[in-house]
């Protein structure tokens, strides 16, 4: 039997021979209310029928723990650490790295934990995770399929980023469009080229009427000089 303080963090340790059975080394268990309790743990074999199952995880060791009042006999909820072990035989054999090693909690739903690697020795690595309550816990790896799933996904967002990076579209059509642009303007330079041909040969046409009429024109003079200088002589 064990007392909490409202505020304090009370620790709970689990008994040698019990620790090596159930995979929990001890609790940490912090509550509003001054309170006696009890601590009832239970490894589990499978699943109740009633939780849902979790395939995406494999299972390394399922424990339901209960924290009961003494003086109501109804459990509690007081929140805590758990601290655990994971055989590092069963990581190796299994391929799992330890890093992924990670508490579940079912609370009408699964949730993971926050779980933190502490230590570790040449035979198990030791955890601790958080619970804001308790009832039936999991220490578990994700599987290949769960990870693959995640992989999927971030792939997914790869590519729809990389589609939003690439979409150069926008950018080749304005390039098109500055071209397109450019179109008129060497038009409007030909069309120039030509009116300044055109201005061109108009002023040569004109130049050529000039000097015929100028030559006319002298010709008259020198026409009507020579009759006047023969009507002169003839007087």
């Amino acid at each position: 039997m064990t007392q909490l303080q409202p505020g304090a963090v009370t620790n709970i340790p689990i008994p040698e021979d019990d620790a090596e059975k159930l995979g929990i080394l001890g609790l940490m268990l912090e509550y509003n209310e001054k309170v006696k309790v009890k601590v009832e743990l239970e490894k589990l074999s499978k699943l109740p029928s009633n939780v849902e199952p979790l395939n995406s995880f494999k299972f390394y060791n399922i424990v339901e723990i209960k924290v009961i009042d003494e003086t109501t006999g109804k459990p509690i909820e007081p929140k805590g650490w758990i601290k655990f072990v994971v055989s590092k035989k069963w990581l190796e054999s299994n391929g799992y790295d330890p890093d992924k090693v990670v508490m579940l909690r079912y609370h009408y739903k699964w949730e993971e934990l926050h779980t933190e690697k502490t230590i570790s020795d040449s035979e198990n690595v030791y955890y601790k995770a958080y619970t804001p309550g308790f009832s039936i816990f999991a220490v578990a790896v994700p599987t290949e399929e769960n990870a693959t799933v995640n992989e999927t996904t971030n792939t997914t967002t790869i590519i729809t980023n990389t589609t939003t990076t690439e979409s150069t579209a926008p950018t080749t059509s304005n390039e098109n469009t500055a071209a397109t642009s450019q179109q008129p303007a060497t038009t409007s330079e030909k069309t120039t080229s030509s009116e300044n041909t055109t201005t061109a040969t108009e002023t040569s046409g004109g130049s050529s009427w000039t000097l015929i009429i100028v030559g006319i024109i002298i010709l008259i003079i020198i026409v009507a000089g020579a009759y006047f200088y023969m009507d002169k002589k003839n007087s």
